[in-house]
């Protein structure tokens, strides 16, 4: 499944020139786990 996901922070302007997250950051990959204990 793919999905396009951005990053929006307060000051700092990202790459992005997708129309709807204009100047936000592309987030180009993230995982995450999780362990029993």
């Amino acid at each position: 499944m793919a999905v396009d996901m951005f990053l929006k922070l307060e000051g700092i302007k990202g790459e992005s020139k997708d129309k709807v997250h204009k100047d936000e950051i592309h987030i180009e990959s993230f995982s995450w786990g999780m362990d029993q204990t």
